[in-house]
């Protein structure tokens, strides 16, 4: 919008008074709701800035401001942030990550293990007696729902995630809606999936190399292992051309023409060379509406 430096300032402050999220919302419709209402009040505190509302311009760092509010007293301030301004932004010091299954992060280790087990040893759903899950404890937090009642539930349920990997191979954006969550099939098999916390800490937090750990147990009495310390569609574990593509067209097809999905598909691939992004973004253009999944049940 290209304010001044004052009209910025003000848009900064009174961006902060309308932000934030909590994880208390974690498997209700607020949970998604949040992304949407942080890009809408972004837009809002511009164009009131711009307009001449205006507030502290101290309010990150001042007396009750940002800083104090979530850092308390002793809060360490922003030296340390404003040492890397100016240098290669994050997402080009540690590259891009893709979510490569559309439910809580804290699942997709786990999930990984899952399907590359079942490539690796032929087996099915039915031929499972019992998976064990082993997680770090802020993963045993998020996912804190074992029977699932909703769709926004089940995206924050190991069992139910699971569940739909062994019985389906992945698990897409059909998965998370009211039908596909009252699936007999798939709720018939929470019983038989447990999700517990292991010990393995390397105290460096969320960002540290802690994995997942799972076990399954066969009919016939085998025992499989595996264990994912970097999720598929992490920088350091990308997503190859078969993973990347199937999620691309889980997000695409329910939205898009199938002609602008072949024609975004060559954009992207030669972005590069496009005269204008709005050549590749208008192509991303569909009918806004709000359902809860309509739109993937009719493609299913």
């Amino acid at each position: 919008m290209k304010l001044d430096q004052t009209r910025f300032a003000h848009a900064m402050n009174l961006a902060f008074s309308s932000c934030a999220g909590t994880k208390v919302q974690f498997g209700s419709m607020a949970k998604p709701l949040h992304a949407g209402l942080a890009a809408k009040n972004a837009i809002e505190a511009a164009k009131l800035a711009a307009a001449g509302v205006e507030g502290r311009v101290n309010a990150l760092e001042g007396p009750m401001g940002m800083m104090q509010l979530y850092g308390g007293a002793d809060a360490p301030g922003w030296d340390a942030a404003f040492d890397v301004l100016g240098g290669p932004l994050a997402i080009e010091r540690q590259g891009l990550t893709v979510k490569r299954f559309p439910c809580c992060a804290a699942t997709h280790r786990a999930l990984d293990c899952v399907l590359s087990l079942m490539e690796a040893h032929n087996f099915a759903a039915d031929d499972v007696a019992h998976v064990d899950v082993q997680v770090r404890a802020g993963h045993m937090q998020n996912l804190r729902y074992t029977n699932p009642t909703n769709e926004f539930e089940a995206r924050f349920s190991m069992q139910y995630c699971v569940a739909v990997a062994l019985r389906h191979g992945t698990v897409r954006l059909f998965d998370f809606t009211p039908s596909a969550v009252g699936r007999a099939d798939i709720r018939s098999m929470f019983e038989r999936i447990v999700m517990r916390k292991h010990d393995i800490d390397d105290g460096t937090g969320e960002d540290g190399l802690i994995p997942s750990i799972v076990t399954i147990t066969l009919n016939d009495d085998r025992i499989l292992n595996a264990r994912q310390e970097l999720p598929k569609g992490d920088a350091g574990n990308p997503l190859n051309d078969r993973e990347r593509d199937a999620k691309f067209m889980d997000c695409c097809q329910g939205f898009l023409a199938d002609a602008d999905i072949t024609a975004l598909s060559r954009a992207i691939q030669g972005l590069d060379d496009l005269p204008s992004i709005r050549d590749l973004t208008h192509l991303l253009r569909f009918e806004a509406g709000a359902d809860r999944g309509e739109r993937f049940e009719r493609r299913a």
